[in-house]
């Protein structure tokens, strides 16, 4: 393929892009004509189901128009998401949330490290949690007040 036809390409994919995200497309005959309209671009049926398959179009399942596929996902996702939390199988915490970096001399202690910085820190509500890696990396995640705890704790150990 030579290079004006790659470019011809790119331009049409990049305005069919934008188009279903800015208007609601049902199928190629719609993308054809609209391609044309807004965009001057001409195509055939052919093209534009080729770049439909090649972009990963898919209808949307509850309104019936084209969008990408990733962006399908992300919806369906979501929308699982969102069962989850009205259902009160998941809990979300609106605090504000930071975190502190360790790292165990051997790594082997790392989890034991990070279950006792859980244990001591995490109290009703303030959720602390402690993630590790082979490395001996120890990621604490804790609401803003207890990371102040945590390094009030820390700074005050005599370390020779």
């Amino acid at each position: 393929m030579d290079l004006k036809k790659v470019e011809v390409k790119l331009e049409r994919q990049q305005a069919i892009e934008e188009l279903i995200q800015l208007e609601e497309i049902r199928n190629g005959i719609e993308l054809m004509d609209k391609l044309k309209e807004k965009y001057g671009i001409e195509a055939s049926q052919v093209t534009i189901s080729r770049d439909i398959r090649e972009m990963e179009l898919v209808k949307d399942k509850s309104k019936g128009y084209l969008i990408l596929k990733r962006n399908a996902i992300k919806k369906e996702l979501l929308v699982e998401i969102k069962k989850l939390l009205q259902n009160k199988e998941l809990y979300w915490f609106n605090d504000d949330y930071e975190s502190i970096l360790l790292k165990a001399k051997d790594p082997l202690f790392a989890p034991i490290i990070g279950n006792k910085f859980e244990k001591a820190f995490s109290m009703g509500e303030k959720i602390v949690v402690a993630f590790v890696n082979n490395s001996g990396a120890i990621w604490i995640v804790s609401p803003t007040k207890t990371k102040e705890e945590i390094i009030s704790f820390l700074d005050k150990i005599d370390i020779d």
